[in-house]
């Protein structure tokens, strides 16, 4: 077993705790990971592209990224691979880019709609198939400040 506690650099969980999971395990048989892409509305009509990646259909607990990062051109196929050890580890991950970067609209203006967008998402999140009760949060740089700022 191996202990996954902050997937954020200061330790920052929303579902509290540490928790332990299983080691990957080669002869395991895993479903067949369902990867979506969606172009989530916000409040005021600006759609932001996200991936939901799960191990297969069932509740799980969701790792959460956001990223000022991403390509226009980026597809699931590419993406799904550097996933895999969160899928196989039994966690769902959904990933969106921040708005005006990579596929998502609007304009990119640093911090200005990073809580309100973080906050539509989360609702949106928890009412996904496949969200479990659990969320956790991940990033670096920007995209571990994007999520403080819809923190109280």
């Amino acid at each position: 077993m191996r202990t996954v506690c902050a997937l954020l650099p200061v330790a920052l969980l929303l579902s509290g705790g540490c928790r332990n999971v299983p080691e990957k395990q080669e002869n395991s048989q895993m479903q067949k990971p369902i990867a979506e892409e969606y172009m989530i509305p916000m409040r005021d009509g600006v759609r932001l592209y996200t991936q939901v990646m799960a191990p297969g259909s069932g509740k799980y607990p969701v790792v959460f990224l956001r990223t000022p990062y991403g390509k226009k051109d980026v597809t699931l196929a590419e993406t799904l691979p550097g996933r895999m050890d969160y899928l196989q580890a039994g966690y769902a991950v959904i990933a969106q880019h921040c708005r005006g970067c990579g596929r998502s609209e609007g304009d990119f203006i640093p911090y200005m709609h990073e809580r309100q967008d973080g906050l539509d998402t989360l609702d949106w999140i928890r009412r996904q198939p496949c969200y479990g009760g659990e969320l956790f949060l991940q990033g670096e740089s920007y995209g571990a400040t994007a999520h403080f700022a819809y923190l109280d």
